[in-house]
């Protein structure tokens, strides 16, 4: 879940730089610590949430797209 809204929340103008690289950094931690977990029912959510993140942090570092 915060992988989907760190994505959404980072295309905020200036103040997504900051929510985008929060939250992205969170979703990468919660995504990993949940696909560790043995359950299969969460699975396809922690590896939403990592993907998403990463994405969110790649964008948010990256020259020329931190603006937006």
């Amino acid at each position: 879940m915060l992988g989907i809204v760190g994505f959404v929340l980072s295309w905020i103008p200036l103040l997504g730089i900051l929510i985008g690289l929060l939250l992205g950094a969170l979703a990468i931690i919660f995504g990993a610590a949940g696909l560790a977990k043995p359950a299969p029912a969460t699975k396809g959510m922690a590896v939403t949430g990592l993907v998403l993140g990463i994405v969110t942090i790649a964008f948010k570092l990256l020259p020329g797209w931190n603006v937006l």
